[in-house]
């Protein structure tokens, strides 16, 4: 999910609007910008994608989330063990601690 903005295909409204249907089959490759005048108005992307994002949003945004990330940069050797970081990122969205 790593799509910088620079290298996303480029859609004005207009052309947006009148083949919406082939955007969306098209979103799976990678994000859309779509514009008006010329400047960025929205990003079309994958529901998938969506859901990733607003999902570590909500953890970014868990207070829980900060207290560990600073836990680790004071222990880096008690940090979590790569297996166990799914788990434990789930365990913090459902607020619980690691």
């Amino acid at each position: 999910m790593s799509h910088d903005i620079m290298t996303m295909d480029v859609v004005g409204i207009d052309r947006a609007r009148t083949h919406l249907a082939d955007l969306v089959q098209r979103v799976a490759a990678g994000p859309i910008l779509i514009t008006r005048n010329g400047e960025a108005a929205a990003v079309l992307v994958d529901a998938d994608d969506y859901r990733a994002l607003a999902a570590w949003a909500e953890t970014y945004a868990n207070p829980e989330f900060h207290r560990q990330m600073a836990d680790v940069a004071r222990n880096p050797h008690e940090s979590i063990a790569d297996d166990d970081l799914e788990g434990t990122v789930e365990e913090i969205r459902r607020g619980g601690g690691a």
